[in-house]
């Protein structure tokens, strides 16, 4: 599988610096952690843009951005 730079760019600016480095700082950066904070930030932007997402929604997100790396560890 080929992931694109535009395609790494668009997670990485999704994701908030200040909470990456905190991430990062308590030795707790991993894949699934890092998809965590994506998916939060996603849930964050529909909030802000007053989008209300059904909990299917919220699960499809889930499944999109952690797919089988987020089964039994999400919070």
């Amino acid at each position: 599988m080929v992931v694109s730079r535009s395609n790494a760019q668009f997670v990485i600016k999704g994701l908030p610096a200040a909470e990456l480095a905190a991430l990062k700082q308590s030795g707790r950066l991993t894949a699934i952690a890092i998809g965590q904070l994506f998916r939060d930030q996603i849930s964050n932007l529909c909030e802000d843009a007053a989008l209300q997402l059904s909990s299917e929604e919220s699960t499809a997100i889930d499944g999109w951005v952690l797919g089988a790396m987020g089964e039994g560890s999400l919070p």
